[in-house]
């Protein structure tokens, strides 16, 4: 046989083989179908037999909406909504000087409203430095709920960094859980942020046998929950005072979230506010400690009259920090710097952002 016959039949043969292996899928797939639609009829059928005989069985009772367990909610993301387009904040009287922030960092909230006017990087990682204390106080708050409870200054005070902010807490003190907040957020005691965490770490427990280490444990899991919950999700805390940890971070929105749920607690929002408390404490020690805020003090180059409270921050890291309050009128803003260049920059960034905000809600909203 030639060669040239021997191929021809060779495909003809292929050809053959896939003509029968093709008739065979098809053959399959329509079994298939046409057994399908046969179980489908007869489930209909089945199905409403069983609808027309309903009245003969006993109605299943009906899950409400509201009782069916909920799906958790993604946290909220704070978007600017404003006219501002850059990092330069215009005053929108005429004629007015053109101003810009030093701040890497910042996001400025109308509470009014409920919209963010400004921001600038505000969505990326950044440290908070003593800010942090501002939820701290809230998990204090929240967890003890009375500001009168009596806590004792223990060996935490081990804890405080030598170059930290302090209150000057003496171990064997006694002071109320209001008189801490105090000293907390005027003279931001590193000191007074790790007697509250282990004592309120110990008093959620129901353990006070708990160690030094294993309380603050549970207090800074407390402030990471709490953290999650009011949607300051890109944040993660590792210590009560906001001393320089690679791993304790935040964002500016994450702040401002921060901010706005110290402010729930109206022992937080008026201890802001103060620029000075005095107290003999529980055990008979005095002290008095002023508010490293500057911008509240009246005989201050940085006082602003319009500003209502919040806390400052620095670490070498975190820069200069302020997180503010101010009124004007019925308009109320909450506005955050991070990483401001100096620490009048921090005062001279946050004027310059709340009268911007300001201007803007009285000329447009």
């Amino acid at each position: 046989m030639e060669y040239k016959t021997f191929r021809n039949n060779c495909i003809k043969e292929q050809n053959r083989g896939k003509r029968i292996k093709f008739i065979s899928i098809i053959s399959v797939v329509v079994l298939v179908g046409v057994v399908a639609a046969t179980i489908f009829i007869v489930k209909g059928i089945s199905s409403k037999q069983q609808s027309l005989s309903i009245s003969d069985k006993t109605v299943p009772t009906l899950i409400l909406i509201k009782d069916m367990p909920k799906e958790p909610e993604e946290p909220e993301v704070l978007k600017f909504t404003g006219d501002y387009e850059t990092p330069v904040m215009y005053s929108l009287e005429e004629g007015a000087e053109v101003r810009d922030i030093t701040a890497s960092y910042a996001i400025l909230y109308d509470l009014k409203s409920g919209t963010v006017l400004y921001e600038k990087n505000s969505n990326e990682k950044c440290y908070p430095a003593s800010l942090t204390k501002l939820l701290t106080a809230s998990v204090a708050m929240n967890v003890c709920k009375d500001k009168d409870m009596v806590f004792e200054v223990g060996d935490e005070l081990a804890y405080v960094e030598p170059d930290a902010s302090s209150a000057f807490l003496v171990q064997g003190e006694k002071l109320t859980l209001e008189m801490l907040i105090d000293a907390l957020l005027l003279p931001s005691g590193g000191d007074a942020a790790y007697v509250i965490a282990v004592n309120v770490g110990r008093y959620y427990a129901n353990d006070k046998d708990l160690s030094t280490q294993e309380a603050l444990d549970v207090f800074v899991n407390l402030m990471n929950i709490t953290a999650q919950e009011i949607g300051a999700a890109n944040s993660n805390f590792v210590t009560p005072d906001g001393y320089h940890n690679e791993n304790h971070y935040t964002t500016a929105s994450d702040m401002l979230k921060i901010s706005l749920y110290s402010m729930s607690f109206p022992i937080i929002k008026q201890a802001t506010s103060k620029t000075y408390a005095e107290y003999d404490i529980v055990s008979g020690e005095h002290h008095i400690w002023y508010n490293s805020n500057e911008m509240l003090a009246p005989n201050s180059q940085y006082y602003y009259n319009k500003l209502e409270g919040l806390k400052t921050g620095y670490t070498d890291e975190a820069g200069q920090c302020l997180a503010s309050y101010a009124v004007d009128g019925d308009m109320e803003l909450v506005g955050i710097v991070m990483k401001s260049a100096y620490k009048a920059d921090r005062f001279y960034d946050t004027e310059i952002l709340l009268e911007a905000g300001f201007d803007y809600l009285r000329n447009y909203s």
